[in-house]
């Protein structure tokens, strides 16, 4: 893990069932407000022993989910820019399910799309990790889901 930077993770849902993957739309308070983004956070040193407890920590802190889901060993993707270190990891799900995001602090909306249907507004280091692992990504769904 690289120090002198804000880490952070977050989680990708992938549905089994339909191939879709969910995404929020970011509260207002939140930097990049308004974009569509995965559930992530940052790292929180006493909390998260490494980028994978931190995204799992955030998936729930953001979504409500409580049920069991499947995540990836590595991230598909690790942004790095000059001021953070934000690691994807893909969590498969076996239904789609409806995220808790009341009060719109972390986030104002959420949708599952297919992938080639998702909001032209994705914060720009989403959006890099979708277009650079797209054809990962794309194996992902068909695999689980038979949507290919």
């Amino acid at each position: 893990m690289e120090t002198g930077k804000r880490i952070a993770a977050g989680v990708l849902p992938i549905c089994a069932k339909t191939g879709r993957i969910l995404i929020i739309r970011r509260g207002l308070n939140q930097s990049g407000a308004g974009l569509w983004a995965c559930f992530g956070g940052k790292f929180e040193e006493g909390l998260d022993k490494n980028p994978k407890d931190n995204a799992k920590r955030e998936f729930v802190e953001e979504s409500g989910y409580a049920g069991k889901y499947k995540i990836s060993r590595s991230p598909l993707y690790v942004n790095n820019d000059t001021h953070s270190v934000f690691y994807t990891y893909i969590g498969i799900f076996d239904e789609e399910f409806t995220p808790d995001i009341e009060g719109g602090n972390e986030a104002i909306d959420y949708g599952w799309f297919y992938l080639d249907e998702t909001p032209e507004a994705l914060l720009p280091g989403f959006k890099e990790a979708i277009d650079k692992k797209r054809t990962t990504l794309q194996n992902i769904i068909c695999f689980y889901s038979g949507k290919c």
